[in-house]
């Protein structure tokens, strides 16, 4: 399972999913989880607003992926 979506990517994080690694061969870049049984329910609760999360650790991953993401970004460019 892959996505786009910085906000869904934490989600997944702080729901214990785990991350195999973030493409950044596309256009866009692409965070990729293992394939895992359950990872299609969360992502349905989360794109429902129904998903239930500690807002401290959705925070901190948030904040961590987006720190990781812009110092990828502004490495490529240079």
């Amino acid at each position: 399972m892959n996505t786009a979506d910085t906000a869904l990517a934490s989600y997944l994080i702080a729901s214990a999913y785990k991350l195999r690694n973030i493409d950044y061969s596309q256009p866009r870049f692409r965070f990729v989880f293992e394939d895992d049984n359950g990872i299609g329910e969360a992502v349905d609760l989360f794109v429902t607003s129904k998903a239930l999360i500690d807002p401290a650790t959705f925070n901190r991953i948030y904040r961590k992926l987006t720190r990781t993401l812009h110092k990828q970004l502004q490495w490529g460019e240079e």
